[in-house]
């Protein structure tokens, strides 16, 4: 059982720092394609 509590906590932070990621990485994505078309 402890396997399996520590496995779930690993997976659980990892999962919590990968949403936290894909949710910051789009506000900074489409700032930088806005700053681009405008040069084309």
């Amino acid at each position: 059982m402890q396997l399996f509590m520590i496995f779930s906590l690993v997976a659980l932070s990892a999962g919590a720092l990968f949403a936290a990621s894909r949710l910051t990485e789009p506000e900074v994505q489409p700032v930088k394609v806005r700053v681009n078309e405008p040069k084309r």
